[in-house]
């Protein structure tokens, strides 16, 4: 795989992870990163500035009526500013548009926008991974595949490919793990090109408004590749095993943002932690470093734009919004008012 590929492949990983499987850097990404995102690092190509995704014709069944994975939070401590979330997906499909018109009336009318990275941010990203990558060679001469099981090689093959496998098993453990899920997603027709921030992005850019980031793309790079070489050969075992032993689970996920049910959204996700945890108890501060303190940071954030009463719009990988610890539950915590 050449290097600029592998750049498509991070951003699903980190942004958002639901166990490598939401967001990613992730995204995380990595995320069970991922995809719904723990991370943006590394969206690939974005739309020219005010264009959009292709729409659906008709809404899939089971598309709900109205905005999806969206809340709103006012109220609080000082009682004056207002927040609109939106909780996005890094990849998806036409049948995810058109958005609903209160989340575009919410990004439209808002002082200030905030997603996980800037545009600024996201577009010299690229340079970043391209200077990490050149110093993730593994020691030694070694490979993956002197770090794997067997069976986990023959399980990684299957999903990716053999000449592909190939390619990446001269880097360290983070470089494959945020491929594997892309690989993943693109069974589903996931498409990072219509991922809901991307759209957001582009609505943003049409409208002249800026997007400030929560947070930079160097902090997100660490997350993703600063593990210790232990720790990222279970991550890569860990996002093997997870597909092997549930290959519908990033459907169910999928399935879950599609139909707005933040309930199964949340159900999927804790049991792909626990899955996880059950796998590599040594995977918990990771998992920590990913989600659970970067909500409490942000929550911080939002605490100061809404104290100072400002009406905000942020989006950021749904992954963040639904669970234990999530962003909503820490505002609710602080006295705000959330609804759906």
């Amino acid at each position: 795989m050449k290097a600029c590929a592998v750049f498509r492949v991070i951003r699903f990983a980190y942004v958002s992870r639901v166990r490598p499987a939401f967001f990613t850097l992730a995204v995380l990404a990595l995320a069970s990163q991922t995809f719904l995102g723990s991370c943006s690092l590394l969206p690939g190509p974005r739309p020219a500035p005010g264009a959009t995704p292709a729409p659906g014709e008709l809404p899939a069944p089971g598309i709900p009526e109205g905005p999806r994975m969206s809340w709103t939070v006012n109220g609080g401590p000082a009682g004056q500013g207002r927040l609109f979330v939106q909780g996005t997906l890094h990849l998806g499909r036409d049948e995810l548009y058109p958005l609903d018109k209160r989340v575009l009336d919410g990004l439209a009318s808002s002082d200030v926008i905030l997603a996980e990275l800037s545009p600024g941010d996201l577009a010299r990203s690229r340079d970043l991974v391209l200077d990490r990558m050149a110093e993730a060679a593994l020691d030694g001469g070694k490979t993956l595949y002197d770090l794997l099981p067997t069976m986990d090689v023959a399980s990684a093959e299957a999903v990716m490919g053999k000449e592909n496998l190939r390619r990446l098993a001269i880097f360290r453990p983070w470089v494959a793990y945020s491929a594997f899920e892309l690989f993943v997603a693109g069974k589903l027709a996931l498409d990072p090109e219509k991922g809901v921030d991307v759209a957001l992005y582009s609505l943003a850019a049409t409208l002249g408004k800026p997007v400030y980031g929560l947070e930079d793309p160097e902090f997100q790079l660490d997350v993703l590749a600063g593990p210790p070489l232990e720790i990222q050969v279970l991550l890569l075992r860990d996002a093997i095993r997870e597909h092997r032993d549930q290959p519908d689970a990033m459907k169910r996920l999928y399935e879950a943002y599609r139909e707005g049910d933040h309930r199964a959204l949340a159900i999927e996700l804790d049991a792909a932690l626990q899955r996880s945890l059950a796998f590599a108890p040594e995977l918990a501060a990771f998992n920590d470093s990913l989600l659970t303190r970067r909500n409490k940071e942000w929550a911080k954030v939002l605490d100061d734009y809404l104290r100072d009463g400002k009406s905000v719009f942020v989006f950021v990988g749904a992954a963040h919004m639904v669970g234990a610890g999530n962003i909503l539950e820490r505002l609710a915590g602080m006295g705000y008012s959330v609804k759906p």
